[in-house]
């Protein structure tokens, strides 16, 4: 079942250090100006929409997904998912993929999913790895420490983790990054089927195949 998301003037804004001096950072507690990232973001999103944030390095697409995500907080405005505030809206129908930085290392990648899968609070927890182990082909890989994977086996199990509870808001940043053509098409049979609505930071779309239904340049 896929959701709605309003972004109501969404703003962030964040506290700067004017002292490039560390001792005089750190000790003396210097000035600090406020640097704005996004401002007055407005937006309808319908359900089972997959949206681009598209734009180059340092424009806000990753803190605009983490505000959507609920993961960080906006310095003003709301995001709402079907209604309801998203700090309000149940994190275990939020999927959320931040590159590879929140998989654990010294874990293989099955108990990385296995850890999340308890999180989300899933009841059938081996049924629901297996199928993301074969959506994302992981099996060859699943019981290695996530430490010998390659970039790219990162990034798909991350994917596996994100979509692992078949959530309904799924927020994923830079998702293509060091995929090869085979994971590039499990990504784009992912997004083709999945009963969710979708948001991917990105620097470029092509590599999505015309899967995406909005474009949001920042």
């Amino acid at each position: 079942m896929s959701v709605s998301v309003i972004l109501k003037g969404v703003e962030k804004s964040f506290e700067v250090p004017v002292e490039r001096n560390v001792y005089a950072r750190f000790l003396l507690k210097p000035k600090k100006l406020s640097k704005n990232v996004l401002s007055n973001l407005s937006f309808d999103f319908f359900p089972g929409e997959r949206v681009l944030l598209l734009g180059p390095n340092g424009r806000g697409k990753t803190t605009l997904l983490k505000i959507i995500a609920g993961f960080s907080q906006c310095s003003g405005g709301e995001v709402y998912v079907d209604g309801v505030p998203i700090r309000d809206y149940p994190s275990q129908h939020i999927g959320f993929m931040l590159g590879t930085q929140l998989l654990y290392s010294a874990l293989t990648g099955y108990e990385n999913l296995e850890y999340s899968a308890h999180l989300s609070g899933l009841t059938d927890i081996e049924s629901s790895i297996e199928s993301a182990i074969n959506r994302w082909e992981l099996r060859e890989f699943i019981d290695f420490p996530t430490s010998m994977y390659s970039n790219g086996m990162k990034v798909r199990l991350a994917l596996a983790r994100a979509t692992l509870a078949l959530p309904t808001l799924i927020c994923l940043d830079e998702p293509t990054a060091h995929l090869d053509e085979k994971g590039i098409d499990a990504l784009r049979r992912y997004l083709r089927f999945a009963e969710a609505t979708v948001f991917i930071a990105s620097q470029g779309a092509d590599s999505l195949g015309g899967l995406v239904d909005r474009v949001v340049p920042l």
